[in-house]
């Protein structure tokens, strides 16, 4: 898509897996923490409250680090979504060149090759069908969770964290007790396919939202990392989101 550059899906996968902030450690002092249990509908009512995607917000700066086996590259973006499940991206290089805009809603996928000057365009339901990436999958991105069927009543926090199974699309969460966020998820996108795996630290609380400032991706077991630092995180007083595409893109279908 870049000339040389990453595959539509790659982008995809990418993006749907994301003033001074006061950042949370979390990592060393689980040892001194409460085990204690907790009823499991409050408990998912309090994750729920912590997920970044159900709000409008704009991500003024995020920066990306992409390797595969045979490339590394290094990206910048900005992020909005509307709250309503629609998201915006903006990729650019280091020199500060937009390379591709991308919109994700419930239903299609468009994105705008900037470089090659190519739009493409698709839904959702066919990426799900050919490749396994769900929708849902743009929540797990920032460590959004989503609310799974939960036979239990209570929920048993240990050592400061909670072991979640999603059998129904087979991922595991990993969450943080004291802040109700998603510290570690693990699945796979389809059954068959290689497993993929997702790292959130570093949570800073600014303009009253709490999220990941470092996320990492192991993506088709190791071989392909991701890396995404975020900061400059604000509630967005728009909820539109503008994308646009000149007549003299040419047009492309996502298969």
């Amino acid at each position: 898509m870049y000339r040389k550059g990453i595959s539509i899906i790659a982008v995809i996968i990418l993006l749907m897996f994301i003033s001074s902030c006061h950042r949370l450690r979390i990592n060393d002092s689980r040892k001194d923490r409460y085990n204690y249990e907790m009823n499991s509908v409050r408990f998912f009512n309090d994750v729920e409250s912590k997920n970044i995607i159900s709000r409008p917000i704009s991500v003024s700066k995020i920066s990306i680090v992409y390797e595969s086996v045979d490339e590394r590259r290094r990206l910048k973006a900005n992020m909005k979504t509307d709250g309503s499940g629609s998201m915006l991206i903006s990729i650019r290089t280091f020199a500060g060149i937009e390379a591709a805009r991308v919109l994700i809603t419930k239903d299609t996928v468009k994105i705008a090759d900037r470089i090659n000057r190519i739009y493409y365009v698709g839904s959702t339901k066919q990426i799900e069908v050919k490749y396994g990436i769900k929708y849902d999958f743009i929540d797990l991105l920032f460590g959004d969770f989503k609310r799974i069927n939960q036979v239990k009543n209570r929920i048993r926090c240990e050592n400061g964290i909670v072991q979640i199974v999603d059998q129904l699309n087979n991922i595991r969460y990993i969450v943080d007790c004291t802040i109700y966020k998603v510290i570690e998820v693990e699945g796979k996108v389809k059954e068959g396919t290689q497993d993929f795996k997702g790292y959130f630290k570093e949570f800073r609380n600014e303009n009253g939202i709490l999220y990941p400032g470092i996320i990492n991706w192991e993506l088709e077991d190791g071989i392909t990392d991701v890396s995404i630092e975020m900061e400059k995180v604000r509630i967005s007083e728009s909820k539109e989101l503008i994308f646009k595409v000149g007549n003299n893109y040419k047009r492309k279908v996502l298969r």
